[in-house]
């Protein structure tokens, strides 16, 4: 009810002002300038649709380097370094290199970041599985 009395307000204000006057426009383009700011239901990737992205880089066989510049020309930052860790799978235990790769979405306060991991045999250097994980939370 309270909600409903200052929209009818804010409307009834609004036509007795001059019609030209710049600052009727001031409280919309305020409200969209506020929402543009998080931009979250613009910006932000579920994790299915990830999911499909790191899918589609059809990486797996390619060499590291290969690797990276696809993932680079669909817009993630890769990084030069990757450490030899164990990795467990279904098909069980592996020691593989693994490089990440990075895609920030376009929001200015709390951005969501997307991973892409890129596991590779160090004796072939070529890659043989990719992971992938969202962080929601990179500003805290």
């Amino acid at each position: 009810m309270v909600i409903f009395v200052l929209i009818n307000n804010l409307a009834c204000f609004q036509t007795m002002r001059n019609k030209n006057d710049p600052h009727i426009l001031r409280l919309p383009l305020l409200l969209l300038f506020t929402c543009t700011l998080t931009g979250c239901a613009l910006t932000r990737v579920s994790d299915g649709a990830h999911a499909q992205e790191v899918d589609s880089l059809n990486v797996i066989g390619l060499s590291l380097d290969a690797a990276r510049q696809r993932a680079t020309e669909r817009g993630f930052v890769c990084s030069n370094d990757g450490n030899l860790n164990t990795v467990v799978t279904d098909d069980g235990e592996h020691r593989w290199l693994q490089t990440e790769c990075s895609k920030k979405s376009a929001e200015q306060f709390c951005p969501q970041t997307r991973y892409v991991v890129l596991n590779v045999d160090p004796e072939t250097n070529n890659v043989v599985d990719v992971g992938k994980y969202i962080d929601q939370n990179t500003c805290f």
